[in-house]
């Protein structure tokens, strides 16, 4: 036996264009994608209910995506998410065609709700709420799609890195920094898209955007030491920082932003 294939499927620079192949009409293309993602498809039915086969699930979850790419339609971008809700669907569909109560947990988006369960926001407080859920929508997207896949499956769907290290073929250490890297990744995004870019020079402007990444602990050496430089003579640049880390000190515990924790920890 030769050795599995430790590639995240939404790490694949190929996943794209086999997608664009399969819109059309290229059937050897969606093979290759139902060769990568079969074993997902068999997990997130799985997930849903032993009572049906997981096999009929992902058969008619693979149809129907087929379906829609060769009628230009269905997922461009992040197939493995769109491949598990599909799953998912067809799976609780299938239980109700048998007429069995599901007792599935039906969280949907990888944004956050911004209000925890059985509160509301004060009307006064709802365009904070609003404008802080876009704020972490943008840092969501900004991140690579390999980290948005792992951060969805673990905080959205539920999933354990030991089960989608299994998923994939991937070492369980190999998700587990997959992981680390992402919530890494996302904490300096969302600090990022916190940043008030005041008016100033060419370094302010160098200084503000990377200025995430130095709170979050993710810039690089060299360019921290040059921000920090910078910092030490600008007074607008060395408050912005200060405001920022106040902020990060605010999600340094809990690990996540405020309204991003289970889409996106």
């Amino acid at each position: 036996m030769g050795e599995p294939d430790t590639r995240d499927p939404d790490d694949s620079v190929e996943t794209p264009a086999l997608l664009e192949r399969s819109r059309e009409g290229d059937a050897d293309a969606f093979a290759e994608l139902y060769r990568r993602y079969h074993r997902l498809a068999l997990h997130a039915a799985s997930r849903v209910t032993t009572d049906v086969d997981p096999s009929d699930v992902a058969a008619e979850a693979f149809a129907r995506i087929w379906s829609a790419l060769i009628a230009g339609e269905g997922p461009r971008r992040e197939f493995a998410a769109y491949l598990v809700k599909t799953a998912r669907h067809f799976a609780l569909m299938a239980l109700r065609r048998r007429n069995r109560e599901s007792h599935v947990d039906h969280r949907d988006d990888l944004v956050l709700r911004t209000d925890a369960p059985g509160a509301r926001a004060p009307a006064a407080g709802f365009a904070d709420a609003h404008a802080e859920h876009d704020l972490v929508a943008q840092a969501i997207m900004s991140l690579p799609e390999r980290w948005r896949w792992v951060l969805w499956m673990v905080e959205v769907e539920g999933y354990s890195t030991a089960e989608i290290a299994d998923m994939i073929g991937m070492s369980h250490n190999g998700v587990s920094a997959l992981l680390v890297r992402a919530r890494k990744g996302l904490r300096s995004a969302w600090l990022q898209a916190h940043v008030d870019r005041h008016p100033g020079g060419k370094r302010c402007w160098w200084t503000l955007e990377r200025l995430g990444s130095y709170v979050g602990g993710t810039l690089r050496a060299p360019a921290r030491r040059t921000l920090e430089r910078h910092v030490g003579t600008c007074d607008a640049c060395r408050s912005e920082a200060a405001r920022l880390e106040e902020l990060f000190r605010s999600v340094r515990t809990g690990g996540l932003p405020h309204g991003a924790a289970a889409s996106s920890a």
